[in-house]
């Protein structure tokens, strides 16, 4: 991106919001946004994703004038055939009716599952691409009659978009993941399958999250408990729903969430359909719990944050194929958060220390985006003048 258009950019939302007599706070609090993340926009060459662009746009009654800066300032996205795919699949998938089909199961979609909570991010993308064209192109030559061989199959590529979604997200796509997601709804309302449509409205409300859609976000987990009758979906609905009322400002009905999703996990009935990140593990429901109560007032709250993520980060590390290296990492984030939110700097560093040595292609899109938040707190009082925070600082640009 040229830096005339990142100037452009944030040369014209100043304008704007100081032509509409709004304070960085108004304009932060219209959008969800922090003060420091919209000062950013206007001073440096920091830009916001499209979809926080256009609502940039809608707080500031202009029009399109923002996301056609942000557009030009942006390099052609390399997620955007993927996307177009997963659009074109849901067309196609919601006119379809199963018993037509003849297909065979591809066997690949387990193992990926599993193996994602490794390799986070664009590292799988080709080989989970590749293995769903594979289960179209069994589903297009329609030589099998077996009815049930074809419901797996079509079960196969809604979890094989729904992995395509985590990876787009994880890669910092919202718009395309979300892409995925549609379409792996689309084969889960084809075959009934309630587990997989109960993940894939946690799923776009994870995705919501990321793009600070937070109303819409809570929306998708309510419609997603509808659905969540077996295994673990219950739980990590109801633990988004924590999420999303914590990051609404909303500290008691985000705990109340916290206790149902934990009532939920141990009273859960029947087993997951498919493990890897398709599973919802106790170290899975201490992370988001942490992730919940930083957002919440400090205190107590920002204490237990921490020391669920902590506890999370144990049960990652005693091993198992439940370990995702990207939760843990941000697991390590949020205990930091916590542990500056009570006004303990060196427990903060010393969570982050791991995280600072990621090499680059470790670095998932969530862990840059609560970064940001720890360097907004180590900006403000009372570390604005402490010298470890102006060291941690330097370091934090670095990693950047």
């Amino acid at each position: 991106m040229a830096a005339s258009d990142l100037g452009a950019f944030g040369a014209e939302l100043r304008r704007l919001r100081n032509e509409r007599g709004l304070s960085i706070r108004d304009l932060a609090e219209r959008i969800y946004q922090s003060k420091t993340v919209v000062s950013d926009w206007e001073n440096t060459s920091k830009i916001p994703q499209a979809d926080i662009a256009a609502r940039l746009d809608e707080a500031l009654d202009s029009g399109h004038t923002l996301a056609s800066l942000q557009a030009a300032a942006t390099l052609p996205d390399p997620h955007q055939p993927h996307e177009r795919e997963s659009e074109h699949l849901a067309q196609q998938l919601a006119a379809l009716n199963a018993s037509d089909l003849v297909p065979e199961v591809d066997r690949s979609t387990s193992r990926l599952a599993v193996d994602y909570l490794g390799s986070p991010g664009a590292s799988l993308m080709d080989e989970i691409t590749d293995a769903r064209h594979e289960a179209l192109t069994a589903l297009r030559a329609r030589r099998l009659r077996n009815h049930h061989q074809v419901r797996y199959l079509i079960g196969d590529v809604g979890y094989l978009s729904g992995i395509l979604a985590y990876a787009a997200l994880d890669d910092g796509h919202p718009r395309t993941a979300l892409a995925h997601a549609n379409a792996a709804w689309e084969a889960a309302s084809v075959v009934g399958s309630d587990q997989l449509r109960a993940w894939i409205r946690g799923t776009q409300s994870l995705i919501l999250r990321f793009a600070q859609r937070y109303p819409e976000a809570l929306d998708r987990t309510l419609d997603g408990l509808r659905y969540a009758k077996t295994g673990t979906a219950k739980a990590r609905l109801l633990a988004g729903v924590a999420q999303c009322q914590a990051n609404m400002g909303d500290a008691p009905a985000a705990r109340l969430a916290l206790a149902q999703a934990q009532t939920a996990f141990d009273e859960r009935r029947g087993v997951d359909e498919l493990g890897g990140v398709f599973s919802f593990s106790r170290a899975k429901l201490l992370y988001y719990s942490g992730s919940s109560l930083i957002w919440l007032e400090g205190g107590a709250d920002a204490r237990k944050a921490r020391d669920q993520a902590h506890a999370a980060i144990r049960l990652w590390q005693d091993g198992g194929s439940d370990r995702s290296v990207a939760d843990e990492a941000l697991a390590h984030v949020y205990a930091a958060t916590g542990s500056l939110q009570v006004r303990e700097l060196e427990e903060a560093a010393a969570d982050l220390e791991p995280i600072l040595s990621l090499p680059a292609g470790s670095r998932v899109s969530w862990i840059v985006k609560r970064m940001d938040r720890i360097t907004g707190i180590l900006r403000a009082p009372p570390y604005d003048k402490d010298p470890l925070a102006r060291d941690l600082l330097e370091r934090i640009k670095a990693y950047a």
